[in-house]
């Protein structure tokens, strides 16, 4: 069983002594309301959360955390406690009706720092997620409390809040984020639709406790009849999602014997302690629009997403970040409310990619017929004669890339727009870092190339009002980063830098707080405090620093 101590319960603040105005408040304690808190406290923004539960899950929810996420959670200071309850590193093995593996998609890519695919425990991850919140003393708490209606004026938010057999309380923000789930009682307040479709498909999720399948990849078994899944997890626990036929009702497929009929036959040499089942359908659905006035959709939410990618939660997360670091800007770098209007304009596009992903998938799981049946495993079987098509599966390389194209980017350059790698960096005291714990959660223009070749100085720079630029310079394997007190040095442990700046010779690449590139700008042409400024379009700005 999961241990009740992976709950959080976080006691609501007296009625009387509570604060009335907040920068940011948030709606919903799942994982991706978790963390935008997590990353507005700790940039200093007087935080509300709000969530009507009493606390964080105890059942099992999402399983499957991938390395964009886990890139995230480094970013707010938890990686070494989330990853002590990960599973990290697995893959998809795709399975014939009659048990012969056809497929397998095992990525090796860590260019973010953490294995593409890993197992997780959602109870376990809030738990740790609630724990973080206290290490911020401008982040305020409320479990038990229940949004009852929300008025927006032109610059703030007023919300009323009941607690648990209370009486209401008023209070206002600069900003509201709505990561209240996909019955998301926000988006039904502002009247905002959802687009897309539900399917009728029914399924039935099995979440298991001491499994003895000790298989540690997941098994995709692509059966006409039945197709399933079953996913492995820390703590031997295992997922298995059965696809159910019209003539098999919930009753039935809630019982007993039904589901320990289909444990023995998919993997379980004896029956498990089942801790949940449930029959469910997907939906493939996306809100019409992401912001209202100064209120903003995030995670579920915004969207919804079938569960054959795994990518439903690792979305909200990417939600999460991009909506915290611009909130951060605006309310304490100067940076005007139009940077908020960039959230939808880069998220949007991508988490849609990643629906049709999962919709795609599903397709692949559920062939209608055993003839496109036979073509799908077959084409798969003779992959393995075309080498780069084949590595473009089994790398997972169809998995849309996190690539902006339009927002806050400026410029041509093949980086503009993607996610920066995470390389390990050396630096001058010999220890080795990623490069995101160097850096941290700001604004950094990094440069690579000999000691020889660095500026003696360059100016203090700026984006928006008073956001300072960090400067990183690079050096190749072969030279040993120095100290200085202009400009910090770090060695390119494994080459990847130099590759990455292969696209980008005699250049700066200027990362954001969530660290994709926003611009690549020729180091001779970095003259003066506001020379980021003027690359990006004025419209984001409404002054810029003398």
């Amino acid at each position: 069983m999961i241990h009740q101590s992976s709950k959080c319960v976080v006691q609501a603040k007296v009625v009387g002594t509570q604060d009335t105005h907040y920068q940011v408040v948030v709606v919903g304690a799942g994982p991706t309301g978790l963390i935008t808190a997590n990353l507005l406290g700790q940039d200093g923004i007087k935080t509300l959360l709000v969530e009507q539960h009493e606390s964080t899950v105890s059942q099992p929810r999402a399983v499957s955390i991938d390395d964009e996420a886990l890139r995230t959670v480094q970013s707010v200071g938890l990686i070494e406690e989330v990853l002590a309850d990960v599973a990290q590193d697995y893959g998809s093995w795709y399975f014939t009706p009659s048990g012969r593996c056809f497929a397998k998609v095992e990525p090796q890519t860590r260019e973010f720092g953490y294995p593409r695919r890993n197992a997780f425990q959602q109870p376990r991850l809030e738990a740790t997620l609630c724990t973080g919140l206290t290490r911020f003393e401008q982040v305020t708490t409320w479990f038990s409390h229940t949004l009852e209606s929300v008025e927006q004026t032109v610059d703030s938010v007023k919300l009323v809040v009941r607690p648990h057999r209370e009486d209401t309380i008023v209070v206002s923000c600069d900003y509201l984020a709505a990561c209240d789930g996909g019955q998301s009682t926000l988006r039904r307040m502002l009247d905002i639709p959802l687009e897309g479709s539900t399917y009728e498909q029914r399924w039935l999720i099995v979440d298991t406790v001491n499994t003895s399948n000790d298989f540690r990849q997941t098994q995709v078994f692509c059966d006409t009849v039945r197709p399933a899944i079953s996913l492995p997890g820390p703590y031997q626990s295992r997922r298995f999602e059965f696809m159910l036929h019209d003539h098999e009702s919930n009753d039935v497929a809630d019982s007993e014997s039904f589901v320990n009929e289909l444990l023995l036959t998919h993997g379980e040499d004896r029956l498990p302690n089942i801790i949940r089942r449930q029959v469910y359908t997907f939906q493939a659905r996306s809100a019409e629009s992401w912001r209202s006035g100064r209120v903003f959709l995030l995670g579920d939410a915004a969207h919804l997403s079938p569960p054959f990618a795994g990518q439903g939660m690792n979305s909200g997360i990417r939600d999460a970040h991009n909506f915290a670091w611009k909130a951060t800007q605006v309310l304490r770098a100067g940076f005007p409310d139009t940077l908020l209007e960039t959230y939808e304009i880069e998220r949007k596009p991508h988490a849609k990619a990643l629906i049709d992903l999962a919709v795609l998938m599903g397709r692949f799981m559920m062939p209608p017929g055993r003839l496109r049946a036979w073509f799908v495993q077959w084409g798969l079987i003779l992959l393995k004669f075309i080498p780069p098509v084949q590595h473009y599966v089994t790398q997972m390389k169809f998995k849309p890339k996190p690539v902006l194209e339009d927002g806050l980017v400026a410029g041509t350059s093949p980086w503009v727009g993607r996610l920066f790698i995470q390389p390990r960096l050396e630096l001058p005291d010999r220890s080795i870092t990623l490069l995101d714990d160097l850096i941290g959660n700001r604004f950094t223009c990094l440069f690579f190339g000999n000691p020889t070749d660095k500026p003696d100085r360059l100016p203090q720079c700026y984006l928006g009002l008073n956001a300072a630029i960090n400067w990183l310079w690079i050096t190749p394997g072969s030279f040993m980063a120095t100290k200085d007190p202009s400009i910090a040095e770090a060695r390119d442990l494994d080459g990847e830098i130099e590759r990455a700046f292969a696209d980008a010779p005699g250049s700066g690449i200027l990362l954001r707080p969530d660290h994709y590139v926003a611009a690549v700008v020729l180091v001779e042409n970095i003259s003066d405090s506001n020379c980021f400024n003027r690359l990006f379009d004025k419209q984001f700005y409404t002054r810029l620093k003398p």
